[in-house]
């Protein structure tokens, strides 16, 4: 009863109370990444901000609707991260923490930077 009262009070304050803290990159021609979930004060860039490859956006959380620190991140055609269709992600200098790779990645993969 608990979660469902506090998943209501989320839902009521649109997408800061889903995604809490969290960064919104423009890449133009229609498609945003969004990093979700993150600690409260730690977001490390500003509207408007040039955001380059490898820079810090801010620290790994829970805020919003997350029972435990994690990153969300998706690309979507729309600044709207409520209201977005997903977008195909191609990652670079990865590698699958499984057996089988290569392969394309997939949702709930581990994944290593190189």
């Amino acid at each position: 009863a608990r979660l469902l009262k506090e998943q209501g009070e989320r839902l009521s304050k649109g997408a800061i109370g889903l995604t809490g803290n969290y960064v919104l990159i423009d890449h133009g021609k229609n498609e945003y990444s969004l990093y979700a979930h993150l600690q409260p004060g730690s977001v490390r860039v500003h509207a408007g901000d040039e955001v380059k490859a490898g820079a810090v956006l801010g620290k790994l959380g829970s805020s919003g609707n997350s029972t435990e620190p994690h990153l969300h991140f998706h690309v979507c055609d729309k600044p709207d991260p409520l209201m977005c269709a997903g977008v195909p992600v191609n990652f670079s200098n990865i590698s699958i923490d499984s057996a089988g790779a290569p392969r394309p990645i997939q949702s709930g993969d581990l994944v290593t930077a190189k």
